[in-house]
């Protein structure tokens, strides 16, 4: 059978179900404008009262959101039942649609998991959490390092390095910043040219996150933000010989 032998042995199922979409539309548009105005004249006797088809409170949507995608509700929880719904099956749908496209386009973006890949020369040592060795540097060294996604990342990525002492303030290190396609980042500063520390232990913290989701003030960010990733390095500085 041809793919126009096909088509036409479908005609008559695709006009049923047009001739249907568009009779169970006319009569929920009838129960609509009867709830808008409050009569019931003019619907069928089975046909639900116009009070029962007034729009959905806030309570009942937070239930309903609830009930549809188990995201907490914001409102007290009560049972739709105890308020009679009858609806057609394409207004139920459209309904949970217009909650799904809700839900989805309030959702924040997020970032694939990074790993911290420490450069020295051209070798990469990978850290996944600080190391009981703690590198030494001095006035002249540099540091680099490479903030790499387990997988591509989608959204544009945005970082930023907060060091912090052992003793006094964290303060931002203003690294050279090269972002790679697909999430990669990668980092470079010299000790004594971009930033100056004493010789002492310190933390370096990298923050990353979606652009334009980083804290304002990140020197202050040192606790878990939600949505935002932390990657440490731990090194001593020494006095340069």
């Amino acid at each position: 059978m041809t793919d126009r032998d096909d088509q036409s042995a479908s005609d008559p199922l695709l006009a049923a179900v047009s001739r249907a979409a568009r009779e169970e539309a006319h009569e929920v548009e009838a129960w609509w404008a009867a709830a808008a105005k409050g009569d019931a004249a003019g619907l069928p006797a089975d046909a639900p009262a116009p009070t029962e088809l007034a729009p959905l409170t806030e309570v009942e949507q937070a239930a309903m959101t609830e009930a549809l995608f188990g995201i907490p509700a914001a409102a007290p929880v009560v049972s739709l039942s105890s308020r009679r719904r009858r609806v057609s099956v394409a207004a139920g749908l459209a309904l949970a649609a217009g909650i799904a496209a809700m839900v989805v386009i309030s959702r924040p973006p997020t970032l694939p998991g990074y790993q911290l890949e420490v450069r020295a020369g051209e070798k990469a040592l990978r850290s996944d959490g600080p190391s009981e060795v703690e590198p030494e540097y001095a006035e002249g060294s540099v540091l680099s390092f490479v903030l790499r996604p387990e997988r591509r990342a989608e959204v544009p990525v945005a970082v930023v390095a907060v060091l912090h002492p052992e003793v006094g303030p964290p303060q931002v290190v203003p690294f050279e910043v090269e972002l790679a396609e697909g999430g990669a980042v990668r980092l470079t500063a010299e000790l004594g040219h971009t930033f100056s520390a004493p010789p002492g232990r310190y933390r370096l913290v990298f923050l990353l996150a979606p652009e334009g989701a980083l804290p304002s003030r990140p020197a202050e960010a040192d606790a878990a933000v939600e949505g935002i990733q932390r990657l440490e390095h731990r090194f001593r500085v020494v006095a340069d010989n």
